[in-house]
């Protein structure tokens, strides 16, 4: 087989052979992982932005005409793996280069973006998605993302450190089912963390140590109730004290000029707590 073969099935050996690092084992599976859809739970500084510069940098030399879509939730972060994946194609010749999309002579492109609905509408035939820090990211920026792969049949790659037990990373993370790919990586599987740093930042951290180094979700500590305990509350057999069709009563004299029809359906919220 030859190497340029292997580079074109095994992005891991083209890391190397571009930067002469050698990645760690995870990296190398995540790296060279042909499923479609991939989850990263990963602690501080395992490594995991590298992992997606290298799929986007890979995916746009080795496959033509490829769209890849990297997405970060501030433009400084997106601006971050940009600049790592332009480092892994310094020897190609760019047929255009900014500081937020790069073009290949084999039509490929490399686009960056930070993550707000209104910048990523637009974006079709994507061949390559990969959210970083996807757990800070919101529902309806997913909600926009994940359309642009439904003709490419192209692949999606979610990357981050745990941020409590919310949001789309989290409810991805939690679901059941062999769509998703998932791997969790903590700081003891990343030989560049030493021990005695690792007990250092446990002091410091206390309970959310656990949540940056070992992949856990976790609460808010200045949260009244857990998310466990409000799912625990919700019960869809409970009826609604009002009908949908009730309707506030204006009082006479009040004038609503200007406005929708007075009479719009009520809405009420209510909740107990059991000591």
């Amino acid at each position: 087989m030859t190497s340029l073969l292997i580079y074109a099935i095994q992005p891991s050996a083209w890391y190397t052979a571009v930067t002469g690092k050698s990645p760690d084992p995870w990296q190398v599976s995540a790296m060279d992982s042909p499923g479609k859809r991939q989850i990263l739970n990963c602690c501080r500084q395992s490594g995991k932005s590298e992992v997606m510069a290298v799929r986007l940098a890979h995916r746009a030399v080795f496959v033509p005409g490829s769209l890849c879509l990297a997405i970060s939730p501030t433009l400084r972060q997106s601006g971050e793996l940009f600049r790592r994946t332009m480092d892994l194609l310094k020897d190609e010749k760019c047929v255009e280069d900014t500081k937020t999309q790069i073009s290949l002579p084999n039509k490929s492109r490399i686009v960056s973006l930070p993550g707000t609905e209104a910048n990523v509408r637009g974006y079709a035939g994507v061949s390559l998605l990969c959210i970083d820090e996807a757990a800070r990211i919101e529902a309806g920026l997913y909600e926009a993302l994940s359309p642009m792969l439904a003709v490419s049949n192209g692949s999606l790659i979610m990357a981050s450190t745990p941020w409590g037990p919310s949001g789309i990373f989290y409810e991805i993370w939690m679901s059941e089912g062999p769509d998703w790919e998932k791997t969790i990586i903590v700081a003891t599987d990343c030989p560049r963390i030493t021990p005695e740093f690792l007990e250092q930042e446990r002091e410091r951290m206390g309970l959310f140590f656990e949540q940056e180094y070992f992949g856990r979700f976790l609460a808010s500590e200045n949260a009244v109730f857990s998310l466990i305990q409000i799912q625990r509350t919700l019960d869809d057999g409970v009826l609604p004290l009002f009908p949908d069709n009730t309707e506030i009563d204006i009082p006479q004299g009040v004038s609503l000029k200007g406005t929708e029809p007075p009479r719009k359906p009520r809405q009420f919220c209510i909740m107990g707590a059991r000591w």
